[in-house]
């Protein structure tokens, strides 16, 4: 029952065009983007692209923030589906996908292909105020992520309570796990955020 649950609440939040997050996990990420905000136009990077890209790309502009997205994706299908909605969204100005395509497996990135979705922000050829690790490869995404971040930029983690990514995060000076909430009430799953940066001891504010 519990299983269906979840289903429905995926498919209801497709309908809706959400991300598949908890309620509390998206106001976070919201406020992180207000703080941000401050030091527009922001230069955003995300793994694994999908709903979260066109919402808060909308939330963005609905608050007059200037900004740009550059959202990474392995799957071609996906990839093509989101940036039809970004475009029929009017955003296409304002986010920029990209493809590296591969089938997704359980060994390290090690093809051309898998590399290149890894140093996904080093090829942009700018650094980051807000990198979100939420797709494929994330102990190495996150790696990536240090040496990609502007002064005072922040690492958002998704589902940060598994407990195979967490090898890097002690690297960063400043880290803070936050209770991301549950999609159902009595889920057994409990959901955490993880925020990381260099120099950016704000981050700690979040877990209020």
């Amino acid at each position: 029952m519990k299983i269906g649950l979840l289903d429905c609440i995926v498919r209801w939040n497709s309908l809706l065009q959400k991300p598949f997050m908890t309620g509390r996990e998206r106001r976070i990420y919201e406020r992180l983007l207000l703080d941000l905000g401050s030091r527009q136009p922001l230069d955003i990077f995300e793994y694994g692209s999908g709903f979260s890209t066109l919402y808060f790309a909308r939330f963005l502009r609905s608050k007059g923030i200037r900004f740009h997205i550059d959202s990474m994706e392995h799957d071609r299908t996906w990839h093509l589906d989101i940036k039809h909605r970004i475009e029929r969204a009017g955003l296409g100005q304002d986010v920029t996908l990209h493809l590296s395509e591969f089938i997704p497996g359980c060994t390290p990135p090690k093809t051309p292909q898998e590399l290149h979705y890894v140093n996904g922000p080093r090829s942009r050829g700018k650094k980051f105020d807000l990198i979100v690790v939420d797709g494929r490869f994330r102990r190495c995404c996150l790696e990536t992520a240090m040496s990609c971040l502007k002064p005072g930029g922040i690492v958002f983690l998704h589902d940060a309570e598994r407990t195979f990514y967490h090898a890097p995060l002690s690297r960063f000076k400043h880290s803070v796990f936050i209770d991301g909430g549950h999609h159902y009430p009595f889920e057994p799953r409990e959901h955490k955020i993880w925020l990381g940066s260099l120099d950016n001891g704000h981050i700690h504010h979040y877990t209020g």
